[in-house]
């Protein structure tokens, strides 16, 4: 006995756009190949994310306390560490958000 077929319509045309993308990029023969890559991809990720998370999140407690004592690197300093990057880091996912505290000018702990 089979089991019934999905059928998925997509009415974005970008979302299709990016699906045709992914479909040649990857060499699939098809939508339901480069679905099946995408979903084991992404399935892949979600079970690291998790085998990781408790070291993941201990990395970032630690980041928050070496920033809290004054252990981050200065604003100023951070291009030296990174020349290519942008000086401003105030829209970068990479700049702690404030929690209640004032951090005096620090970005990022590293150790």
């Amino acid at each position: 006995m089979y089991a019934p077929i999905m059928k998925i319509e997509i009415h974005d045309r970008d979302l299709e756009a990016r699906i045709q993308k992914q479909i040649q990029a990857t060499g699939s023969g098809s939508v339901e190949e480069a679905l099946t890559r995408l979903l084991d991809t992404q399935e892949e990720q979600d079970l690291w994310l998790l085998e990781n998370r408790a070291a993941i999140n201990a990395k970032i407690r630690r980041g928050i306390e070496q920033l809290d004592r004054g252990e981050g690197i200065p604003e100023e300093q951070l291009t030296l560490i990174w020349p290519n990057s942008n000086p401003s880091l105030n829209d970068s996912p990479l700049r702690p958000r404030s929690r209640g505290r004032a951090r005096s000018g620090t970005n990022l702990a590293v150790h």
